[in-house]
């Protein structure tokens, strides 16, 4: 991947309470991008992260009834 990669946007995804996943658009398609320094969509996401290129919402508050 190189910087032409365009990512529209990132959510954090939770399970049990954690952040697991990153619900990412990216050039047009919706990934959910585990944590793995190993996947090259999650390498991306941090380093346009990291160049304050995008920025990863909070993960949806769900309602606990």
């Amino acid at each position: 991947m190189n910087s032409t990669t365009n990512i529209t946007s990132a959510q954090w995804i939770q399970v049990g309470g954690e952040n697991k996943f990153i619900n990412a658009t990216i050039d047009g398609q919706v990934f959910m991008v585990p944590f793995d320094t190993n996947n090259k969509h999650y390498v991306e996401i941090l380093k346009q992260v990291a160049e304050g290129d995008l920025t990863i919402d909070a993960a949806p508050v769900l309602d606990e009834e």
